[in-house]
């Protein structure tokens, strides 16, 4: 009766079944009944009586104690304190019930959970945290294949987002940059720190996550902003000729070498010069970049004598130089030498704040570009953006919506359902899910419930990994 709309019949029912179990002692089930009919039946008009049921509820639970009953209880009880406009003890009701459903590994009630914390946290106007727990949902709705499910966590979504949009994310512009997320606003303030010393700069971060956009950042917002910022791609030339084309030749240095090459170091005098895919450097080149970043002085190949020149260095690298070092692949003096002026660009599935932004700008630019009517994405277009891990960043975003603005919304679906939940935890081996989670760990300053969203798990399975860690060291 209740799936075919005839909700007023179903509470009789249940009503009736209700009795019954109290009549036979069977008090736990009869609270799973009580609780089914207090849910349905709270509103803004029948709050309070919906509230008594389920008090009641909990109460039968103290003589027949169980959990599960338990945490489904506190879930419409949290609602019904919403509907009463009691915040916090919704708040501490429906965070104990999502607390409880991931231990139980329920994923169906933990979303209908997380979609009414959702819908609480709309009602404090805490929509950031309205939009995380609805992408959780939606997540996990996904994940278990709930069509029903699927769609109330997509419509909170949507309704969010919708809000958010209109009237609380103005995103802010630095440099090129685009951002609302806490995690870009520290890398920002961390770059106009580092802008204004003379320090040597590292930058690491995924492929597409805007290494070379900070690089020209720090240049602008340095002193040596009206002077050259020249970049060198140090994996798009030979071995044999990348440190020519660093520190320059002269005539007759080697084979072919027909006049003096002065190089791009030489090149950005009194300016930057940006080393991108610094990883990529033979060990022979490190030496000499080693030697230069000590005493500022360049020897260009075949010259006798080096000479001093002026110029700051920012490099950058997508690999992990600790681990380059370990195997040999890079030195570990000059890794000591760069490791100091370190920024660390996040990966895009990181700052999940950021895509909706990134995806209307980029669509109202390349509207603009390509002298097409504006294009304004849908909610559900940008719910399923939101969702997706980006392993490629924000270079594969602005790709992706340039496909939009240029075939329409089908191109968007289409690319989507290629390329959704690339990131499978369980597929990742023991060695790269600890990488992964030491990772996220450090970007959400060790906030172990963020931490568990992020990667698509429960805060108690987090935890249990981080135990068995502990105590495979110990």
């Amino acid at each position: 009766m209740q799936g075919t709309g005839d909700l007023d019949q179903a509470i009789i029912e249940e009503e009736i079944a209700a009795n019954i179990c109290l009549q036979n002692g069977w008090l736990s089930d009869a609270a799973v009944l009580i609780n089914n009919i207090g849910f349905y039946t709270a509103g803004p008009t029948k709050a309070i009586e919906a509230e008594k049921r389920l008090l009641y509820a909990l109460d039968l639970l103290k003589r027949d104690p169980y959990l599960h009953t338990e945490a489904a209880i506190y879930d419409s009880l949290g609602y019904v304190y919403s509907i009463k406009g009691l915040q916090s003890q919704a708040e501490k009701l429906l965070t104990k019930s999502v607390k409880l459903f991931e231990v139980f590994s329920d994923k169906s009630q933990l979303i209908g959970s997380l979609i009414h914390l959702s819908q609480l946290y709309d009602r404090m106007r805490r929509w950031k945290q309205a939009r995380s727990e609805a992408e959780r949902a939606l997540q996990l709705a996904t994940e278990i294949n709930s069509e029903s499910l699927c769609t109330e966590a997509r419509n909170q979504l949507e309704s969010i987002e919708a809000i958010i949009l209109k009237h609380l994310d103005r995103p802010r512009f630095f440099h090129g940059f685009l951002y609302l997320s806490n995690h870009m606003d520290k890398v920002i303030s961390q770059l106009k720190k580092i802008a204004v010393t003379e320090e040597v700069v590292l930058l690491l971060g995924e492929t597409g996550t805007g290494k070379e956009l900070a690089a020209r950042a720090i240049h602008d917002e340095s002193r040596r902003r009206n002077k050259h910022f020249v970049p060198f791609n140090c994996s798009a030339l030979s071995r044999d000729l990348v440190e020519s084309r660093l520190f320059g030749h002269t005539r007759g240095a080697f084979t072919g070498a027909d006049r003096d090459q002065k190089g791009v170091i030489r090149a950005a005098s009194s300016g930057t010069i940006f080393l991108d895919e610094i990883g990529d450097l033979s060990l022979e080149a490190q030496g000499a970049l080693l030697r230069f970043l000590q005493t500022g002085e360049i020897q260009p190949v075949g010259a006798s004598t080096p000479f001093k020149i002026d110029v700051r260095v920012i490099a950058a690298t997508n690999r992990d130089l600790r681990q380059e070092v370990e195997v040999g692949r890079f030195r570990r003096d000059l890794y000591y030498r760069l490791n100091i002026a370190t920024l660390l660009l996040p990966p895009l599935r990181f700052r999940r704040e950021d895509i909706s932004a990134l995806a209307c700008y980029f669509a109202g630019l390349y509207s603009k570009q390509y002298g097409l009517p504006a294009v304004e994405l849908s909610r559900s277009e940008l719910a399923g953006l939101s969702l997706y891990d980006w392993p490629g960043n924000v270079r594969e975003l602005e790709g992706i919506i340039k496909r939009r603005v240029l075939f329409g919304p089908e191109a968007l679906l289409l690319e989507m359902a290629h390329t959704r939940s690339l990131l499978s935890w369980r597929k990742l081996r023991d060695a790269e899910k600890r990488k992964l989670l030491f990772e996220v760990l450090e970007r959400n300053e060790g906030n172990v419930s963020a931490t568990a969203r992020q990667l698509g798990l429960s805060r108690r399975a987090v935890q249990k990994i981080l135990q068995r860690i502990k105590a495979d060291v110990s």
